[in-house]
């Protein structure tokens, strides 16, 4: 296949995925002492494609808060609060938790990334980042 066709297919695939989290910087404020739910991360195919969510994509941190930690949390939302969303239809995907070290006020910023497959067209794999900008009160 030639080049020109791999990248026609990879953007049309790259457009038939709808998530929340696309390369992006996201700013919170958040409070001390406490985790905090800062972002919600899936895969979902668009509402053309039936509302179809593909396996649970693999979260990384590319680049840790100097001042506290993250991590991630599988759980479920409605469609209704998600872009180009599949109302009624309930999403699974990764919460993004930030804890502030004990005591730490000030700001903070972290990396995520997120690897998927391609299930629509045969295989493949992308990737996704975004990145957080925090103020801890």
């Amino acid at each position: 296949m030639k080049t020109s066709v791999k990248l026609a297919a990879a953007a049309l695939i790259a457009s038939l995925l709808s998530q929340t989290a696309d390369a992006s910087t996201l700013r919170r404020v958040v409070s001390a002492n406490t985790s905090t739910r800062v972002g919600f991360f899936h895969v979902m195919t668009n509402m053309g494609a039936g509302c179809q969510q593909p396996a649970r994509p693999t979260m990384l941190i590319e680049k840790a808060p100097l001042h506290g930690g993250v991590s991630f949390r599988w759980t479920h939302h409605s469609g209704d609060q998600i872009r180009n969303g599949c109302k009624g239809v309930t999403v699974g995907g990764w919460d993004v938790v930030y804890t502030p070290a004990r005591g730490y006020h000030g700001p903070d910023a972290f990396r995520i990334g997120a690897q998927y497959d391609q299930y629509l067209v045969g295989g493949g794999a992308s990737y996704s980042s975004d990145a957080f900008v925090l103020l801890v009160k």
